[in-house]
């Protein structure tokens, strides 16, 4: 696995720099993700660094994502272990507040992302701490 820091656009381009014989790259994107109407195997846009965007997970709902990680012991944000639920912008991302509680002194803490259980009638809690 490597890492990079900062946009992915940018990052995939200094990977592809770096590593020329890469010709595709495992993405974290879901359907319901912003962005997110793609297929399971699509090549980038013309404007991105030319490589296969292969999205396994695609169709996972949030629990399926976080059941996932866990179980693998896979390394993710260490935001999400702050309350969040959903990252973008520095602009638009904020702890959500459906993780939010309050101990008997009144100290309030947010619990970690995966504590939130997404069902039909509350998907819209995935992405409460986005605001545009």
């Amino acid at each position: 696995m490597m890492r990079f820091n900062g946009g992915i656009k940018d990052q995939l381009a200094q990977m592809k720099q770096q590593h020329p014989g890469i010709k595709a790259v495992i993405m974290g994107t879901r359907s319901t993700d912003p962005h997110g109407d793609m297929d399971l195997f699509q090549m980038t846009d013309g404007d991105w660094p030319e490589l296969m965007r292969v999205n396994p997970i695609l169709n996972f709902s949030y629990n399926d994502v976080w059941e996932l990680l866990r179980s693998l012991n896979l390394p993710y944000c260490s935001l999400y272990d702050m309350g969040y639920t959903s990252l973008g912008s520095v602009e638009n991302t904020h702890v959500n507040p459906a993780l939010r509680s309050t101990d008997s002194n009144g100290v309030i803490s947010y619990n970690p992302a995966y504590t939130l259980q997404i069902s039909d009638q509350n998907r819209h809690l995935e992405r409460a701490g986005r605001h545009s």
